[in-house]
């Protein structure tokens, strides 16, 4: 057998380095295609955002994180809300609400989300399920449609306050522009009209599990 020259070994590396780096380049570019851009109504954003979170390992800690976001989102929006639940949205990785949107235009969006085969989001009007929804550490957005800009704002998982009004307890929501001066959340109830909960005009929406 031909022992190997230092001329062979030197061809040998120059092959192994050349498909390591072509082995590299297709990792970039997988890695380029995965980053997707927002896409509503069929119109690309053209932003990149980074992919949704996968449902909570531990809902306990995803409870609080969602909660931080929110009435930290809360504080900084204390008079526009809708730009809350957009900020909130975004920094837990899902850009599907532009930050000019009202929240009326937020609500009609995430009806689109929540529509047909490929739905990305579920929606429920019931009170009890979208509260189930945040205790288990997801992501609940709860908007109404309104004569003027509507309203959204997020549900908080844990413990809720009482509603006289509605005669039980309700979750409480990331809300500074319904919870008063200084007041980054306040409960259920007063984010909604009490009849329009009972009557189910209220939506409930979380990002669809696979």
């Amino acid at each position: 057998m031909r022992e190997r020259t230092k001329g062979d070994r030197v061809k040998h590396e120059k092959r192994a380095t050349t498909g390591g780096q072509a082995v590299a380049e297709e990792s970039t570019a997988a890695a380029n295609e995965s980053v997707a851009s927002t896409s509503v109504g069929g119109e690309s954003t053209g932003t990149a955002v980074a992919e949704a979170p996968a449902p909570p390992s531990d809902p306990r800690q995803q409870v609080e994180h969602i909660r931080e976001i929110a009435l930290k989102a809360a504080k900084q929006y204390p008079l526009t809300a809708a730009q809350a639940t957009a900020s909130t949205l975004l920094q837990l990785g899902y850009d599907v609400l532009g930050a000019a949107m009202n929240a009326s235009e937020q609500v009609a969006t995430l009806d689109k989300l929540c529509q047909g085969p490929t739905a990305s989001w579920e929606k429920t009007t019931d009170l009890g399920q979208a509260w189930r929804w945040a205790n288990d550490g997801h992501l609940v957005v709860a908007g109404q449609k309104g004569a003027g800009k509507g309203h959204t704002t997020i549900v908080l998982g844990g413990p809720g306050r009482r509603s006289e009004l509605l005669h039980r307890d309700v979750p409480l929501v990331a809300d500074g522009s319904s919870g008063g001066p200084g007041s980054s959340a306040c409960h259920l109830g007063r984010a909604f009209a009490a009849s329009d909960l009972q009557m189910k005009k209220v939506g409930f929406y979380r990002p669809k599990l696979d």
